[in-house]
């Protein structure tokens, strides 16, 4: 199965704990009957994301590892958490709420499910719509709409190239990862 990266297991996190790698990136409908290793179960508890320390939190930084490494829904699950604990500040809850988005994107792309990957751009795009301009959470909204815009390029590629509608579904394909990165302006 496909990922990015050369990893040997673990690699240091923010909070300089040792992240450790799934031993295979999970799809629902895929070959695995469910996120069942040890990294997984159960996924840390998030804490909520402030301006001023994201780079601290734990859970946010190993989401944005295992999303560019293209564990798209081990990041998800990572970011689920600090949205969670995010709730209660707006700001922050719409910018995890927009990587857990494009991370369902990477989930959708793997299941061939491209009519999801398109549903879920359409969410992020509204979400990165009302942010700000300055950076947020270690993303500028210009980055934000790039990574997008990247996505729905690359997906209506491969229904272009397959003859499918872009909402269409295409055989499942665990190995499949999104053409882009995060990479945030601030050091992780």
């Amino acid at each position: 199965m496909a990922v990015r990266g050369d990893h040997d297991g673990e690699s240091e996190g923010a909070d300089s704990a040792p992240l450790q790698w799934p031993s295979y990136a999970f799809t629902p409908g895929g070959c695995h009957s469910g996120p069942c290793d040890e990294v997984r179960q159960p996924y840390p508890a998030g804490s909520a994301l402030t301006l001023d320390s994201w780079h601290h939190n734990s859970a946010y930084t190993r989401g944005i590892a295992y999303f560019n490494a293209g564990f798209y829904w081990e990041a998800h699950e990572m970011w689920e958490n600090v949205w969670l604990a995010s709730k209660d500040v707006e700001r922050a809850e719409r910018a995890v709420r927009t990587l857990i988005k494009l991370a369902a994107c990477g989930v959708k792309a793997r299941q061939g499910m491209f009519g999801g990957v398109v549903k879920h751009l359409a969410n992020a795009r509204a979400l990165v719509d009302v942010q700000c301009d300055d950076v947020n959470y270690g993303f500028s909204r210009t980055q934000l709409e790039l990574i997008i815009e990247r996505i729905t390029d690359w997906a209506a590629d491969i229904c272009g190239e397959k003859g499918i509608a872009s909402g269409g579904t295409l055989e499942l394909d665990e190995g499949r990862l999104m053409p882009v990165a995060l990479r945030p302006l601030q050091p992780v």
